[in-house]
């Protein structure tokens, strides 16, 4: 299996996982740039368990006044929600997504329905159980 093939977890807070699965944002906005060996990776977006509802609510103001967006109010946390490819990174965009400092770009994108997980804040191999069924769960959606 090639480096491309590794399926990682991701970390992502509400309700920027949620934009990644249901509207196809283009990027991740990270604190970090994207490691070089985890280009090309497929990585299992993590809507993480933890909740800043004073960010999450100007976060939602800025969807709908940049994206057009209007998320659903219960988002799912604590669980993977879409599996996506790594594909580059970025300081500047003009994407509506964009809010830096780095922005990883994310390509064929497939939400899934909701598999508990908690996941860790950095990309991180999958439990080998946790993988098969998120694989299986693609192949049946």
């Amino acid at each position: 299996m090639s480096e491309a093939d590794v399926l990682l977890g991701l970390s992502v807070v509400q309700p920027w996982a949620s934009a990644v699965a249901l509207y196809r944002a283009d990027l991740i906005n990270r604190p970090r740039p994207l490691p070089a060996k985890h280009l090309g990776c497929r990585v299992a977006i993590v809507a993480a368990s933890y909740r800043d509802t004073f960010r999450e609510t100007v976060e939602r103001r800025r969807f709908r006044a940049h994206a057009g967006v209007t998320l659903p109010e219960d988002l799912p946390r604590g669980c993977i929600v879409a599996v996506a490819r790594l594909v580059g990174c970025v300081e500047v965009s003009a994407s509506p997504w964009f809010d830096g400092p780095f922005g990883w770009l994310v390509e064929d994108v497939h939400a899934v329905s909701p598999l508990p997980y908690s996941g860790f804040g950095k990309p991180h191999t999958l439990p080998h159980d946790v993988a098969n069924t998120l694989r299986a769960r693609l192949l049946a959606e």
